[in-house]
């Protein structure tokens, strides 16, 4: 039976055009309404109109977080937990406040929630994993994996709304990475990023309290390799409502041929190296639940020598790269993580 929160979001399902908009939004965050009107044969007005209505329910966004967001500096982490009885939702609200839990899925199978964590360096990562989780009386066992490196992430995951020709006139080269923001004014920048990724250099000026020529300057060197932008939709709502983990044991010598292979995989959005028991994780979104199976059993064909040890399936997503959602998947609140500050 239809939970109240499950018939919100059924009234609130994308039609062809707000999956046009979200899908070039995808590949140009920061697109202009009139450009985007041009692309995509619509009022510019009427783009904006929708985006509006999208976002103000909390069924997209434009987040912003530093490109180089985990790995050896600074450092990240897989964290399987397993709760105790009856506390995985008090769990889940506690620690979609912290700003090192970058996302959190509430799983099933081996594990109970699954933790994407990362924290300024190594140390840093230590004290969050032993002081902060180990002292945790709701939590039964932790095992963590070390992120090495994310090879792919989705910010280039696609709705497959548009066609070919289409997303062309909407691509733009990728910046190469850059330092990390280093400045306060930058840091901000990236922090006003994090919460509204297509926030103005007016409104930044108003913000930060600078003037609006050095807003936009800033701005532009931020934008130049600082952050990855990405553009998020409600998973309910998206086409792609199942979401799986994968965890793989892979020759070290292959680990980076397969995870370059794996970001090719359309229902793919996640791939990360990881120290561990297994040293790939992968996260799909996918059409139904016996996808979960069809796509293992691909993988396995596609991807020889690679021995897909554990999955689980995600029952609920609370919280993704900093944005806090709620049941249905919407967006609610958002906690700075700490390489944004």
């Amino acid at each position: 039976m239809p939970t109240e929160s499950t018939s919100r979001l059924q009234d609130s399902d994308l039609d062809e055009a707000d999956r046009r908009i979200l899908h070039a939004l995808q590949v140009r965050p920061r697109a202009s309404w009139t450009l985007l009107g041009e692309v995509l044969g619509l009022d510019p007005a009427t783009v904006a109109r929708r985006w509006e209505r999208l976002a103000g329910d909390g069924l997209a966004w434009v987040t912003a977080y530093p490109a180089r967001l985990v790995g050896s500096d600074p450092a990240g982490a897989l964290v399987e937990l397993e709760s105790r009885a009856g506390h995985v939702h008090a769990l889940v609200d506690e620690l979609a406040h912290d700003p090192q839990c970058l996302s959190i899925d509430v799983t099933a199978g081996s594990r109970d929630l699954l933790l994407t964590v990362a924290a300024t360096d190594q140390t840093a990562l230590a004290e969050y994993l032993v002081d902060r989780l180990g002292r945790m009386r709701s939590i039964r066992s932790i095992r963590s994996q070390i992120v090495a490196e994310v090879l792919a992430d989705a910010s280039t995951w696609r709705l497959r709304a548009l066609d070919p020709e289409t997303v062309a006139r909407l691509e733009e080269p990728a910046p190469p990475l850059a330092r990390r923001a280093t400045t306060p004014l930058e840091q901000s920048v990236v922090a006003e990023l994090a919460a509204d990724g297509r926030v103005s250099a007016t409104a930044l000026a108003g913000r930060l309290g600078v003037s609006e020529r050095r807003a936009r300057d800033t701005l532009r060197t931020v934008l130049h390799g600082h952050v990855r932008l990405r553009t998020e939709v409600t998973r309910a709502v998206s086409g792609w409502p199942v979401n799986a983990w994968y965890f793989l044991r892979v020759p070290a010598a292959q680990a980076q041929r397969v995870g370059t292979e794996l970001g090719r995989v359309e229902e793919v959005r996640t791939v990360m190296s990881t120290i561990g028991s297994w040293n790939i994780a992968v996260g799909v979104w996918l059409r139904t639940l016996t996808d979960v199976q069809r796509l293992e059993s691909t993988l396995e064909a596609r991807l020889p020598g690679v021995v897909i040890v554990d999955r689980s399936t995600v029952l609920r997503t609370a919280k993704i790269v900093g944005t806090v959602l709620d049941a249905s998947g919407r967006r609610t609140a958002r906690v700075a993580i700490p390489v944004v500050r």
